[in-house]
Protein backbone atom coordinates (compact mmCIF):
# COMPACT_ATOMS: atom_id res chain seq x y z
CA UNK A 1 0.00 0.00 0.00
CA UNK A 2 1.11 3.58 -0.62
CA UNK A 3 2.06 5.59 2.45
CA UNK A 4 1.94 9.37 2.65
CA UNK A 5 5.20 11.03 3.66
CA UNK A 6 4.30 13.52 6.37
CA UNK A 7 7.97 14.41 6.77
CA UNK A 8 7.37 16.57 3.68
CA UNK A 9 4.31 18.26 5.19
CA UNK A 10 4.23 21.77 6.62
CA UNK A 11 3.43 21.83 10.31
CA UNK A 12 1.13 24.64 11.42
CA UNK A 13 -0.19 25.77 14.80
CA UNK A 14 -2.20 23.04 16.60
CA UNK A 15 -5.93 23.21 15.92
CA UNK A 16 -7.25 19.98 17.44
CA UNK A 17 -7.93 18.81 20.98
CA UNK A 18 -7.93 15.34 22.51
CA UNK A 19 -5.58 13.13 24.49
CA UNK A 20 -3.66 11.53 21.62
CA UNK A 21 -0.35 12.82 20.31
CA UNK A 22 -1.11 14.77 17.14
CA UNK A 23 0.07 17.51 14.82
CA UNK A 24 -1.76 19.81 12.42
CA UNK A 25 -0.09 19.60 9.01
CA UNK A 26 -0.56 20.65 5.39
CA UNK A 27 0.35 18.13 2.69
CA UNK A 28 -0.55 18.44 -1.01
CA UNK A 29 -2.75 21.45 -0.19
CA UNK A 30 -4.84 19.43 2.28
CA UNK A 31 -5.03 19.99 6.03
CA UNK A 32 -4.58 16.94 8.23
CA UNK A 33 -4.85 16.03 11.86
CA UNK A 34 -1.86 13.66 11.98
CA UNK A 35 -2.11 11.10 14.77
CA UNK A 36 1.05 9.55 16.18
CA UNK A 37 1.48 6.28 18.11
CA UNK A 38 0.10 7.22 21.50
CA UNK A 39 2.49 6.74 24.46
CA UNK A 40 1.40 4.14 26.98
CA UNK A 41 -0.06 5.95 30.00
CA UNK A 42 -0.74 2.86 32.09
CA UNK A 43 1.73 0.96 34.25
CA UNK A 44 -0.38 -2.15 33.63
CA UNK A 45 0.61 -2.30 29.95
CA UNK A 46 3.90 -3.75 28.77
CA UNK A 47 4.20 -1.60 25.65
CA UNK A 48 5.72 1.86 25.33
CA UNK A 49 3.35 2.89 22.52
CA UNK A 50 -0.17 1.69 21.71
CA UNK A 51 -1.43 0.90 18.23
CA UNK A 52 -4.05 3.62 17.88
CA UNK A 53 -2.69 4.60 14.45
CA UNK A 54 -3.73 1.27 12.88
CA UNK A 55 -7.01 1.21 14.80
CA UNK A 56 -7.86 4.69 13.53
CA UNK A 57 -7.27 3.69 9.94
CA UNK A 58 -9.03 0.30 9.99
CA UNK A 59 -11.94 1.53 12.10
CA UNK A 60 -12.66 4.51 9.87
CA UNK A 61 -12.27 2.49 6.68
CA UNK A 62 -14.63 -0.16 8.06
CA UNK A 63 -17.29 2.51 8.54
CA UNK A 64 -16.69 3.61 4.96
CA UNK A 65 -17.14 0.03 3.70
CA UNK A 66 -20.43 -0.11 5.60
CA UNK A 67 -21.72 2.90 3.68
CA UNK A 68 -21.03 5.77 6.09
CA UNK A 69 -19.70 9.16 5.18
CA UNK A 70 -16.36 9.28 6.98
CA UNK A 71 -13.34 11.41 7.52
CA UNK A 72 -10.73 10.53 4.88
CA UNK A 73 -7.78 8.74 6.45
CA UNK A 74 -4.41 7.55 5.19
CA UNK A 75 -1.47 5.80 6.78
CA UNK A 76 1.88 7.49 6.43
CA UNK A 77 5.37 7.94 7.77
CA UNK A 78 7.02 10.72 9.73
CA UNK A 79 10.80 10.78 10.01
CA UNK A 80 12.47 13.26 12.33
CA UNK A 81 15.76 13.13 14.22
CA UNK A 82 16.40 9.69 12.81
CA UNK A 83 13.18 8.27 14.25
CA UNK A 84 10.72 6.94 11.71
CA UNK A 85 7.14 6.59 12.89
CA UNK A 86 4.01 5.27 11.25
CA UNK A 87 1.18 7.79 11.57
CA UNK A 88 -2.43 8.19 10.48
CA UNK A 89 -3.40 11.33 8.59
CA UNK A 90 -7.03 12.39 9.14
CA UNK A 91 -8.12 14.91 6.53
CA UNK A 92 -9.96 17.95 7.87
CA UNK A 93 -13.58 17.93 6.64
CA UNK A 94 -14.44 21.45 7.81
CA UNK A 95 -13.99 24.76 6.00
CA UNK A 96 -14.83 28.43 6.33
CA UNK A 97 -18.55 27.71 5.92
CA UNK A 98 -18.89 24.39 7.76
CA UNK A 99 -17.73 23.73 11.32
CA UNK A 100 -17.73 20.64 13.54
CA UNK A 101 -19.85 20.75 16.69
CA UNK A 102 -19.10 17.80 18.99
CA UNK A 103 -22.09 16.49 20.89
CA UNK A 104 -20.40 17.18 24.22
CA UNK A 105 -20.75 20.90 23.54
CA UNK A 106 -24.50 20.49 23.89
CA UNK A 107 -23.88 18.85 27.27
CA UNK A 108 -21.75 21.79 28.36
CA UNK A 109 -24.48 24.21 27.29
CA UNK A 110 -27.02 22.52 29.56
CA UNK A 111 -27.92 24.39 32.75
CA UNK A 112 -29.71 21.41 34.24
CA UNK A 113 -28.50 20.51 37.77
CA UNK A 114 -27.60 16.98 36.65
CA UNK A 115 -25.28 16.97 33.61
CA UNK A 116 -25.81 14.25 31.03
CA UNK A 117 -22.67 12.23 31.78
CA UNK A 118 -22.98 10.13 28.61
CA UNK A 119 -26.21 8.48 29.75
CA UNK A 120 -28.06 6.82 26.89
CA UNK A 121 -31.46 8.08 28.05
CA UNK A 122 -30.23 11.68 28.05
CA UNK A 123 -28.42 11.78 24.71
CA UNK A 124 -31.59 12.60 22.78
CA UNK A 125 -33.11 14.75 25.51
CA UNK A 126 -31.55 18.01 24.40
CA UNK A 127 -32.61 17.42 20.81
CA UNK A 128 -36.18 16.60 21.79
CA UNK A 129 -36.35 20.00 23.49
CA UNK A 130 -36.47 21.58 20.03
CA UNK A 131 -34.02 24.32 20.97
CA UNK A 132 -31.48 23.23 18.36
CA UNK A 133 -32.04 22.87 14.65
CA UNK A 134 -31.46 19.10 14.55
CA UNK A 135 -33.56 16.45 12.81
CA UNK A 136 -34.33 14.01 15.64
CA UNK A 137 -35.20 11.11 13.33
CA UNK A 138 -31.94 11.52 11.42
CA UNK A 139 -29.98 11.73 14.66
CA UNK A 140 -31.51 8.54 16.07
CA UNK A 141 -31.01 6.59 12.85
CA UNK A 142 -27.38 7.61 12.33
CA UNK A 143 -26.46 7.32 16.01
CA UNK A 144 -27.70 3.75 16.22
CA UNK A 145 -26.22 2.82 12.83
CA UNK A 146 -22.90 4.08 14.22
CA UNK A 147 -23.42 2.04 17.38
CA UNK A 148 -23.76 -1.18 15.37
CA UNK A 149 -20.47 -0.68 13.52
CA UNK A 150 -18.75 0.44 16.74
CA UNK A 151 -19.78 -2.95 18.11
CA UNK A 152 -18.25 -4.70 15.09
CA UNK A 153 -14.87 -3.00 15.58
CA UNK A 154 -15.00 -2.98 19.38
CA UNK A 155 -14.84 0.79 19.82
CA UNK A 156 -14.52 1.53 23.54
CA UNK A 157 -14.30 5.32 23.33
CA UNK A 158 -17.16 6.72 21.26
CA UNK A 159 -17.75 9.33 23.94
CA UNK A 160 -19.69 12.49 23.20
CA UNK A 161 -16.60 14.34 21.99
CA UNK A 162 -16.02 11.69 19.30
CA UNK A 163 -19.19 12.26 17.29
CA UNK A 164 -21.24 15.28 16.42
CA UNK A 165 -22.67 17.55 13.78
CA UNK A 166 -21.60 19.73 10.90
CA UNK A 167 -22.85 23.26 11.33
CA UNK A 168 -23.61 25.34 8.27
CA UNK A 169 -22.64 28.78 9.54
CA UNK A 170 -24.84 30.73 7.15
CA UNK A 171 -28.00 28.70 7.78
CA UNK A 172 -27.30 27.61 11.38
CA UNK A 173 -28.28 24.13 10.22
CA UNK A 174 -26.90 21.01 11.89
CA UNK A 175 -26.42 17.67 10.13
CA UNK A 176 -24.76 14.47 11.37
CA UNK A 177 -21.03 14.71 10.78
CA UNK A 178 -18.81 12.23 8.96
CA UNK A 179 -17.51 9.45 11.24
CA UNK A 180 -14.20 10.37 12.88
CA UNK A 181 -11.95 9.38 15.81
CA UNK A 182 -11.90 5.57 15.80
CA UNK A 183 -8.49 5.12 17.42
CA UNK A 184 -9.77 3.17 20.43
CA UNK A 185 -11.09 0.18 18.54
CA UNK A 186 -9.64 -3.29 17.86
CA UNK A 187 -7.80 -3.53 21.18
CA UNK A 188 -5.21 -0.87 20.40
CA UNK A 189 -3.35 -1.55 23.66
CA UNK A 190 -2.65 -5.21 22.83
CA UNK A 191 0.83 -6.36 21.89
CA UNK A 192 1.39 -8.96 19.19
CA UNK A 193 2.11 -11.45 22.00
CA UNK A 194 -1.25 -10.76 23.65
CA UNK A 195 -3.01 -11.08 20.31
CA UNK A 196 -1.31 -14.41 19.64
CA UNK A 197 -2.35 -15.61 23.09
CA UNK A 198 -5.98 -14.70 22.39
CA UNK A 199 -5.88 -16.46 19.04
CA UNK A 200 -4.65 -19.62 20.78
CA UNK A 201 -7.04 -19.44 23.73
CA UNK A 202 -10.78 -19.63 23.08
CA UNK A 203 -11.64 -18.37 26.57
CA UNK A 204 -9.60 -15.20 26.14
CA UNK A 205 -10.97 -14.58 22.66
CA UNK A 206 -14.51 -15.03 23.95
CA UNK A 207 -13.75 -12.49 26.66
CA UNK A 208 -12.69 -10.02 23.95
CA UNK A 209 -16.01 -10.57 22.18
CA UNK A 210 -18.41 -10.55 25.11
CA UNK A 211 -16.91 -7.96 27.44
CA UNK A 212 -16.12 -5.03 25.15
CA UNK A 213 -17.98 -1.95 26.38
CA UNK A 214 -19.17 1.25 24.75
CA UNK A 215 -18.32 4.61 26.29
CA UNK A 216 -22.08 5.26 26.45
CA UNK A 217 -23.71 4.45 29.78
CA UNK A 218 -27.10 2.97 30.60
CA UNK A 219 -28.27 3.40 34.21
CA UNK A 220 -24.77 4.43 35.22
CA UNK A 221 -22.90 1.47 33.74
CA UNK A 222 -21.00 1.30 30.46
CA UNK A 223 -22.99 -0.63 27.86
CA UNK A 224 -21.58 -4.04 26.94
CA UNK A 225 -22.22 -4.46 23.23
CA UNK A 226 -22.85 -8.21 23.45
CA UNK A 227 -25.53 -8.04 26.13
CA UNK A 228 -27.19 -4.88 24.87
CA UNK A 229 -27.55 -5.95 21.23
CA UNK A 230 -28.42 -9.62 21.76
CA UNK A 231 -31.03 -8.80 24.44
CA UNK A 232 -33.08 -7.03 21.71
CA UNK A 233 -34.59 -4.67 24.29
CA UNK A 234 -33.89 -1.37 22.53
CA UNK A 235 -36.09 -0.94 19.45
CA UNK A 236 -33.96 1.83 17.94
CA UNK A 237 -30.91 -0.43 18.17
CA UNK A 238 -32.88 -3.35 16.71
CA UNK A 239 -33.97 -1.25 13.75
CA UNK A 240 -30.39 -0.12 13.15
CA UNK A 241 -29.20 -3.73 13.11
CA UNK A 242 -31.82 -4.56 10.50
CA UNK A 243 -30.64 -1.61 8.39
CA UNK A 244 -26.93 -2.28 8.77
CA UNK A 245 -26.56 -6.06 8.74
CA UNK A 246 -26.52 -6.56 4.96
CA UNK A 247 -24.21 -3.58 4.50
CA UNK A 248 -21.38 -5.26 6.43
CA UNK A 249 -19.05 -6.90 3.91
CA UNK A 250 -16.54 -9.04 5.81
CA UNK A 251 -14.58 -9.88 2.66
CA UNK A 252 -13.96 -6.20 1.90
CA UNK A 253 -12.93 -5.52 5.50
CA UNK A 254 -10.54 -8.49 5.44
CA UNK A 255 -9.05 -7.33 2.12
CA UNK A 256 -8.50 -3.92 3.68
CA UNK A 257 -6.62 -5.45 6.62
CA UNK A 258 -4.59 -7.84 4.46
CA UNK A 259 -3.51 -4.89 2.31
CA UNK A 260 -1.76 -3.11 5.19
CA UNK A 261 1.86 -4.12 4.62
CA UNK A 262 3.24 -2.42 7.74
CA UNK A 263 1.48 -4.61 10.31
CA UNK A 264 2.41 -8.16 11.28
CA UNK A 265 0.59 -11.28 10.15
CA UNK A 266 -0.39 -11.99 13.76
CA UNK A 267 -2.00 -8.56 14.02
CA UNK A 268 -3.86 -9.04 10.74
CA UNK A 269 -5.14 -12.42 11.86
CA UNK A 270 -6.25 -11.04 15.24
CA UNK A 271 -8.07 -8.05 13.72
CA UNK A 272 -9.92 -10.27 11.27
CA UNK A 273 -10.77 -12.85 13.91
CA UNK A 274 -12.17 -10.26 16.33
CA UNK A 275 -14.34 -8.67 13.65
CA UNK A 276 -15.56 -12.03 12.38
CA UNK A 277 -16.38 -13.25 15.88
CA UNK A 278 -18.27 -10.06 16.76
CA UNK A 279 -20.15 -10.28 13.48
CA UNK A 280 -21.32 -13.85 14.02
CA UNK A 281 -21.61 -14.05 17.83
CA UNK A 282 -23.31 -10.69 18.33
CA UNK A 283 -24.76 -9.18 15.18
CA UNK A 284 -25.78 -12.38 13.40
CA UNK A 285 -27.30 -13.93 16.53
CA UNK A 286 -29.33 -10.77 17.20
CA UNK A 287 -30.32 -10.41 13.55
CA UNK A 288 -31.63 -13.97 13.33
CA UNK A 289 -33.51 -13.66 16.61
CA UNK A 290 -35.11 -10.45 15.39
CA UNK A 291 -36.29 -12.36 12.34
CA UNK A 292 -37.86 -15.02 14.57
CA UNK A 293 -39.40 -12.33 16.75
CA UNK A 294 -41.14 -10.69 13.80
CA UNK A 295 -42.69 -13.93 12.49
Amino acid sequence: MELLNFSEAVEIAPEYTGSEKKKTMILNNKKYLVKFPDPNRSSKLEISYINNVYSEYIGTKTFEICGFETQKVALGTYDKDGKNRYVCGCEDFTNSEVKLVEFEKFENASIEPNPFKRELKDIFHIVESGVYNIDLDELKEKFWNMFIVDCLIGNTDRHNGNWGFLKNIKEEKLTFSPIYDCGSCLFSTYTDEEMKECLNNNTKMLDCIKNTSSAIRDNGARIKYYEFITNLENEDCNEALMRMYDKIDLNMIFELIDGIDIITEIRKKFYKNVIEEKYYRILTVAYKNLGKKST
